[in-house]
């Protein structure tokens, strides 16, 4: 999705396999998940985007990136508990992407 007028990037979810982080190491731990830093390889596809002037969109070199990894507890059986936590880190990570740009 995306909003062609405003020249807003697409949202989506980007599942990536651990094998793309380096240099991983754990900084917390809380009552639903473990938090880590790494470097994503490639970085994340919303900032390797670049909109065309025929509106299509081209993919850039990948650019490494220091994230935080979450990773939730109990992840495998899906609750309402775990897919509020879902839904609240990405509303964070939303708004604080927001607030930068």
């Amino acid at each position: 999705m995306y909003n062609a007028r405003n020249k807003t990037y697409p949202k989506f979810l980007e599942w990536v396999p651990f094998d793309k982080f380096i240099v991983v190491e754990e900084i917390g731990e809380g009552g639903f998940a473990k938090v880590y830093t790494a470097t994503w390889m490639d970085g994340p596809l919303r900032e390797r985007l670049e909109k065309q002037d025929d509106g299509s969109w081209k993919k850039l070199d990948p650019r490494p990136t220091k994230v935080a990894l979450k990773r939730l507890n109990e992840s495998q059986n899906m609750s309402a508990e775990y897919l509020n936590e879902v839904y609240f880190t990405l509303y964070l990570y939303d708004f604080f992407f927001y607030l930068i740009n």
